[in-house]
């Protein structure tokens, strides 16, 4: 019985350091500003962020609506490659770019596909993206899309906020477990004591 709690203690060594600090932020009100023969679209979707490693992980953002003139519309994806979501990914990229404004603390994030026409989305952050979550707004003289592979063809983001909560820590989750571990047992010895009196 004074073992029982001994693979769980191990669970949370192990696992302490090998946390990592991943959030998901989701794409709010994020606005295109209209111009060339585009009528103004958005953007919506997420990415995966580690903010100790300032890398983003995993994406999937999506811009619709987008209209070249003589009835062609069409929508823009910007999606990280992997197995699952074949040629629809391939190309797609992202960079980070850290103090990316003025003002210090900004993040640019900078989502690209070399294929086709070549399009980009570049999102900048008022503050730092945090493993805390929260609410951060998108700067708009620094945040813009770019079509066609072309710097003259680019619309700028009008509004928007990125937004996460975050998954508990690994640590805290073992943390509860092994208190409800150690309650367990000081019951289990409470009824022993009841039954030997």
């Amino acid at each position: 019985m004074k073992y029982l709690y001994l693979p769980l203690m191990i669970l949370y060594a192990v696992a302490l350091p090998c946390e990592a600090a991943l959030v998901t932020w989701n794409l709010v009100d994020v606005k295109i500003a209209p111009g060339g023969w585009d009528n103004g679209t958005s953007a919506t979707g997420w990415l995966t962020y580690d903010a100790k490693k300032m890398t983003v992980v995993d994406w999937d953002i999506v811009s619709p609506g987008h209209f070249v003139p003589c009835c062609h519309h069409f929508d823009i994806e910007f999606r990280a490659p992997h197995a699952s979501c074949g040629a629809s990914c391939e190309g797609s990229f992202v960079d980070v770019v850290p103090e990316a404004a003025p003002g210090g603390g900004s993040v640019a994030l900078y989502f690209s596909r070399t294929e086709g026409e070549g399009n980009s989305l570049l999102l900048t952050t008022a503050q730092p993206l945090t493993d805390v979550g929260g609410t951060v707004t998108l700067l708009p003289s620094y945040s813009k899309f770019h079509c066609c592979g072309s710097a003259a063809l680019s619309w700028p983001i009008t509004s928007g906020v990125l937004m996460a909560v975050p998954e508990p820590p690994a640590r805290l989750v073992l943390a509860f477990g092994l208190v409800a571990l150690l309650s367990l047992r000081q019951l289990s010895r409470a009824e022993y004591r009841g039954k030997n009196t």
